[in-house]
């Protein structure tokens, strides 16, 4: 409910300023806010690394957004297989993912 009130009010004022760019801000938000208010809420069930699930993951995605900037330009498709191959790579290289979860991703994905 907290991220929904967030999200009306912040989209009444920033995509009237910023159009879009105002709409993917009160996203980056709203999304910062419910990682935040899930994980202090989840810290109860369960003890949660932050380090392996938000840190390592974050890392990878700068590492990702990196490629795409230096690759804006390129054609779409490969764009977009390059910056997952990037983010995986990454996740992997920094230990936030293990050979066993690739191996387990990977045949899922061969089915």
């Amino acid at each position: 409910m907290t991220q929904a009130i967030v999200s009306l009010l912040l989209n009444a004022i920033l995509i009237g300023r910023f159009g879009i760019a105002g709409c993917a801000m009160t996203a980056l938000v709203v999304e910062s806010l419910g990682l935040v208010l899930y994980t202090r809420a989840f810290r109860d069930i369960a003890v949660i690394s932050a380090d392996r699930f938000v840190l390592k993951p974050a890392a990878a995605s700068v590492i990702m957004a990196l490629f795409l900037y230096a690759t804006t330009g390129f054609n779409i498709a490969l764009e977009v297989l390059g910056g997952a191959l990037a983010y995986v790579l990454a996740l992997y290289l920094i230990k936030g993912i293990t050979r066993d979860e690739l191996n387990m991703i990977y045949r899922e994905l061969a089915g």
